[in-house]
């Protein structure tokens, strides 16, 4: 009676193995790039009242409750208006300083 061996290098190689492997590293690199890119779609924003604090020459200068000011152009306010600001935190919610003016409404 003769037995038969595999060697062990040849027991565990198997080329749907090897492309199971693959193709799991291609999922894990695709997601890493695809997820964070989608994550920047959805904006984080938030609302603040302010009042027009001057206009220069078309800049409108705003300035919000915490007394930080922001210039915009091209609306139509007056000194001295309330307004509602609507701004896009830039990825980054624990610092104002880069954030933008999306949208000011005048509060009536």
């Amino acid at each position: 009676m003769r037995r038969r061996y595999k060697r062990k290098a040849e027991a565990d190689f198997s080329i749907s193995r090897l492309i199971k492997d693959v193709l799991g590293v291609v999922a894990i690199i695709c997601c890493s790039i695809i997820i964070p890119g989608i994550a920047g779609w959805f904006e984080t924003t938030y609302k603040m009242n302010g009042i027009v604090y001057s206009i220069n020459n078309g800049i409108i200068t705003l300035e919000d409750t915490s007394g930080n000011q922001w210039e915009v152009t091209d609306l139509d306010l007056e000194v001295g208006q309330k307004v509602s600001i609507i701004f896009f935190d830039n990825g980054t919610p624990n610092n104002r300083l880069d954030d933008e003016v999306r949208k000011v409404k005048e509060i009536k």
